[in-house]
C-alpha cells in the first residue's frame, strides 16, 4: 500500500478555523490506493478542498493495508469520535463499518444503544464500483457532495451481521455489511476482474 507520507495533500487538521469549535470534526478515513489511478488522486484533492471551502473542519487518518480502516474507526470510536467520512471503495466503507460496530459491540452499546451518540458515515466514493454510494444516490461532484455533508443531516441505515461458525480451535468470526453480502458466485467474479476494469463495468 502506498504510504501516506508519498501523499501531497493538506495538513491532517484543516478547515478549523471555519466551523465551530463546538462541532466536532469530521474524520477523514483515506485509502490512499483506492481506484488505483492518478484519476482517483486528483478525485481526493479536489474532494479535500471542496470540504476545506464548504468550511468543514476534519482530521484525516491514512489507511496503510488491508483491513486497517477497520483499526482506525474502531480507536476513533473509543476516543468518543462519532463523525466519519471515508474516502475510497465499498472495501474502505466495509472495513469502516466493521471498525464501528465491533467496537460498539465490544462496549456494550449494541445491547442497550445510546440514541445520543450513533456514528454517522458518509462516502467520499474514490473506488472502482463505488456501489453503496451510488445507491445512496450521492453525487460524485465534490462540491456538491461537501455541500450535502455541511447540511449534516443524518438518516438511520441498517447494518447486517454474518456470525461465521468456529472450526477446530478457530474462534466464531463476526462480519458487519453495511451494502450487500454474497459467497461463492460473486467473490469468483470479483477474483477474476482484470485490476484495469473500468467503473461502469465493474
Amino acid at each position: 500500500m502506498t504510504d501516506a507520507t508519498a501523499c501531497p495533500v493538506e495538513s491532517e487538521h484543516a478547515g478549523r478555523d471555519s466551523e465551530s469549535s463546538s462541532i466536532a470534526p469530521w474524520l477523514v478515513i483515506v485509502n490512499p490506493v483506492a481506484g488505483r489511478s492518478r484519476r482517483d488522486a486528483r478525485t481526493w484533492r479536489a474532494m479535500a478542498q471542496a470540504l476545506r471551502q464548504a468550511g468543514l473542519a476534519y482530521d484525516i487518518e491514512w489507511t496503510t493495508g488491508p483491513g486497517d480502516g477497520k483499526r482506525i474507526a474502531a480507536t476513533a470510536w473509543q476516543q468518543r469520535r462519532e463523525r466519519f467520512l471515508v474516502a475510497g471503495g465499498d472495501g474502505s466503507v466495509h472495513d469502516v463499518v466493521n471498525g464501528l460496530m465491533a467496537a460498539q459491540h465490544a462496549q456494550g452499546d449494541l445491547a442497550s444503544p445510546d440514541p445520543r451518540r450513533m456514528p454517522t458515515v458518509v462516502p467520499l466514493p474514490l473506488g472502482t464500483g463505488n456501489d453503496w454510494s451510488r445507491s445512496l444516490d450521492l453525487p460524485s461532484n465534490p462540491a456538491a457532495l461537501a455541500a450535502i455533508v455541511r447540511r449534516d443531516h443524518a438518516v438511520p441505515h441498517d447494518v447486517g451481521r454474518i456470525d461465521f461458525p468456529a472450526a477446530d480451535a478457530t474462534a466464531t468470526q463476526t462480519c458487519w455489511f453495511i451494502n450487500v453480502a454474497g459467497a461463492g458466485f460473486d467473490a469468483r467474479v470479483i477474483e477474476r476482474m482484470p485490476a484495469r476494469t473500468g467503473r461502469r463495468p465493474a
